[in-house]
């Protein structure tokens, strides 16, 4: 270092002056460089860094006073907000109700997975109990965090509060001011009683956390537990797995100890529906009330209802459409019942079901059906429960079968022959059904006891899909038009005119909407899902990636919703803009169409927009994309862009509009429709002429209607060479003032056009009203004056030509006569 410095210095030490200058301007760049460094170094620190190196400003002496009392107002409230915020009640009695639920601790042992094996949709049943009990504790420990943090919050303000007071105090002792002994310890005293009251507060929450923490992991095991036991029992579908019926081993296992377990599991299986009913009393109290408000209600107003064809058969039944949707709402609302609730729960809406559809069929035989199907299902049910024994399980269901398959059979060929031997889907559904029945017993008897068991269920359940989803069509589709027709509504002019309409299209979204969950329910029946939530996270979470983009059939489907819901949207708010406010203040028809149009350009874009990023296309990249289509106008897409531009100049400027009559290359006919890259017009013919919007703006174009509908009528007629001139012109203008469609001003005009080549040339021009009747009128103003020349003696000529021969053949000079 001290060799390479003496390199730089001259003999007495000193800076060479050649590099002098060179040495300063090096120096001056580094202190430069630091300075932006340090610079760049203090704005990139976050502020508390920055604030943390600097000391607090303390107040003065003069202030301590008042900032004690405000300390103790201060602690006040925060004692207050503590006192809140400790309450553990709630959370002590919402704990305990999921920690007695029978699935919060249960623990599947070899006997209960030897029992539920064979069950598939009660596997289904109990998961999805599982899921919203987890669910209970997952909200649960969301509140009780939140309310940790708040502490959390309360206890780092007043620790930051603790160490300011403290720093204040050693600012005043340095000072050697003489500060009131009483103040700081009394004010520590406070600020050490607000954290010791969130520390108080904090065990018990902290022990509260952990329980629900326990009780979640023991909850994800049986669920873990149970999704084993489901990829099992599906894989092992097809295999037997029992012994057949006709086996000495089967009849073996009816011991007498078999038969005295059966009324223990029944008392077992059938407690905690009084627990159930004391705890959610106000839930179900509800869930009765709207029945029988819904009843009471149909009772009342029965005869208004009728008229709504498809409510027709709630208002033969309004007791049982009560107890239905009672047992619908409690199906949605009630946590997690006990086997005795759901089991009352299913019977009355699945009982209450078949009345409905007993009702709302006209075939009786249907409902005689409906009505066994949903005995047997209850049943079924109530055995499952129960957890009756699988021995006994396999008797009942091979009489169900036994029973069933004949019934099906008859029920078939006698609907078949009522029908006059048309095969009906009423027919074809009881013969797949008498097959499948059949399949059922002969596997239930071979010993592939799962594979009758789910066959069986799925079976059931995919009928009560079907009942249930055309069911729900009804009473939406009914209480749409119910709305829809309602005097209220009736009174607006949108609803009048588009009513019928609007009830398609919200039928068609109800269909949708409601076939999608009932084939979502189907996955979930036929044992492909556990449930229809995960059934429909599997099937949205299917896609292929490119690069880092990847779409999935989520993206797909909420990407063609959002299009399909704003072209409706599009379509509402038009014909309410039009109806209900355009047309009502005699907005001229091209304006209205000018605006209509216009608004739907813009609703389509922002829905178009809106799912662009549901697919993951970001704005920039749109830009792009946008970027990339100019370049394509520039290319080849000046003629769609030229005929886009000339269609908004014609919805602005409206030298056209939907209606007006125009003549476009020599033929006339009606504008129908005005689009954005051509319009249509409709000639006489009825023949469609589809017109770029360029060449309507570029070229020549006559609107025969443009501002009013009045158009004159030229009748030219010829008379013979000497013919009375005054009779002519009193004929011509009688014809013109005795036509009822002849406006009276301006006056019928004859008028004598000139010396043609044959004949005198005169002009009748008259004028009409409505360009649409000017062919007729034409027509008959000749018919008159034809028949009133002929009453007249008026000639009208032939053409007379004169022909002049220069040179002729001998022979036929000859022929001619002399």
């Amino acid at each position: 270092m001290a060799l390479g410095l003496s390199r730089g210095l001259g003999i007495d030490g000193g800076v060479p002056a050649r590099h002098a200058d060179l040495f300063q301007e090096e120096e001056m760049v580094l202190r430069t460089l630091l300075l932006i460094w340090a610079s760049a170094l203090l704005l990139l620190l976050p502020p508390q860094v920055l604030a943390a190196d600097e000391p607090p400003d303390y107040p003065g002496i003069g202030e301590l006073i008042p900032a004690a009392g405000e300390v103790d107002l201060l602690a006040g409230q925060a004692e207050q907000r503590i006192e809140a915020l400790s309450e553990t009640d709630s959370f002590e009695h919402a704990l305990q109700r999921v920690e007695k639920s029978p699935f919060a601790k249960r623990r599947l042992n070899r006997e209960d997975g030897a029992k539920l094996s064979a069950y598939l949709d009660q596997q289904q049943a109990d998961r999805a109990r599982l899921d919203q009990v987890l669910q209970t504790v997952r909200k649960l420990q969301e509140r009780l965090t939140q309310r940790l943090a708040r502490l959390g919050e309360i206890k780092q303000e007043w620790e930051k509060r603790k160490r300011f007071w403290r720093g204040w105090q050693h600012e005043l002792q340095q000072s050697d001011m003489e500060v009131p002994a009483e103040i700081f310890p009394k004010t520590w005293s406070r600020i050490e009683s607000v954290i010791r009251q969130v520390r108080q507060a904090e065990t018990p929450l902290l022990t509260q956390q952990a329980r629900l923490s326990r009780l979640a992991e023991l909850i994800q095991e049986q669920i873990q537990q149970l999704d084993a036991l489901f990829e099992r029992t599906r894989r092992e579908m097809f295999q037997k797995g029992r012994d057949s019926l006709f086996s000495a081993e089967f009849w073996r296992q009816f011991s007498p100890e078999l038969w005295q377990q059966v009324p223990g599991q029944v008392r077992r299986n059938l407690q905690g529906g009084g627990e159930f009913l004391q705890q959610n009393s106000l839930l179900v109290l509800f869930e009765l009330l709207a029945g029988f408000f819904l009843t009471f209600s149909i009772r009342r107003y029965r005869y208004q209802l009728e008229e709504t064809s498809q409510w027709q058969f709630i208002c033969r039944h309004p007791w049982a459409t009560g107890l239905f949707v009672a047992a619908i709402l409690a199906g949605f609302l009630s946590p997690s019942p006990p086997p005795v609730v759901y089991l009352a729960q299913a019977g009355i809406g699945v009982g209450s079901a078949a009345v409905l559809v007993a009702g709302m069929s006209a075939n009786p035989r249907r409902g005689l059906m409906v009505s066994v199907l949903a005995a047997m299902f209850v049943v079924s049910l109530a055995l499952r429960m129960i957890d009756l024994q699988l021995p006994l399980y396999r008797l009942y269901l091979t009489l169900v079968t036994l029973f069933l398959l004949p019934l099906l059979v008859m029920v078939a060929r006698y609907n078949h022959r009522a029908r006059e031997k048309q095969l009906t889907w009423f027919t074809v559904t009881l013969r797949i059904g008498a097959a499948l029945t059949l399949v059922v017993l002969t596997a239930n008897i071979a010993g592939y006891v799962k594979f009758s068991l789910q066959l069986l269920d799925t079976a059931v359940e995919s009928v009560f899909v079907g009942v249930f989803t055309y069911m729900f069509q009804r009473l939406a589709a009914g209480g749409i038009s119910y709305l829809i027709d309602l005097p209220t509504l009736r009174k607006r002019r949108f609803f009048r005119q588009s009513g019928a309409s609007l009830k398609k299209r919200l039928h068609r979204l109800v269909l949708v909407l409601t076939v999608g969950y009932a084939a979502l329910f189907l996955l979930q029946s036929w044992g492909l899902f556990h449930s229809v939530g995960l059934a429909w996270e599997t099937i949205t979470g299917l896609g292929f990636g490119v690069g880092e983009f990847r779409l999935t059939v989520g993206m797909l489907v909420s990407a063609v919703l959002a299009l399909y819901l704003t072209l409706e949207a599009s379509w509402l708010v038009q014909g309410l803009v039009d109806q209900q406010v355009l047309a009502r203040r005699d907005v001229d028809r091209g304006v209205r169409d000018a605006f209509k149009k216009l608004l739907h350009y813009g609703l389509v874009l922002l829905g178009l927009l809106f799912a662009l990023g549901l697919l993951g296309v970001e704005l920039q990249h749109f830009v792009v994309v946008a970027g990339a289509f100019g370049v394509g106008i520039g290319f080849g897409l000046q003629d769609i862009v030229n005929n886009f531009l000339s269609g908004i100049i014609l919805l602005f400027e409206r030298p056209i509009k939907v209606g007006d009559g125009v003549l476009i290359d020599g033929e006339y006919g009606v504008v129908q429709k005005i689009g954005l890259r051509s319009t249509v017009v409709e000639t006489l013919d009825q023949s469609e002429l589809i017109v770029p919007n360029s060449q309507i703006i570029s070229q020549k174009l006559t609107n025969w209607t443009l501002s009013t509908r009045r158009v004159r009528v030229v009748v030219p007629v010829g008379v013979a060479y000497g013919s009375d001139v005054p009779l002519v012109l009193r004929i011509l203008i009688e014809a013109g003032e005795k036509h009822a469609d002849v406006l009276e001003e301006p006056a019928p005009s004859p008028i004598f056009a000139g010396f043609g080549d044959s004949s005198l040339d005169f002009e009748l021009r008259v004028w009409i009203a409505d360009v649409d009747k000017r062919p007729r009128v034409k027509s008959e103003l000749l018919q008159y004056i034809d028949q009133q020349f002929r009453e007249e003696g008026v000639e009208i000529p032939f053409p007379q030509r004169d022909l002049h021969l220069r040179s002729v053949d001998g022979e036929i000079l000859e022929r001619l006569p002399e």
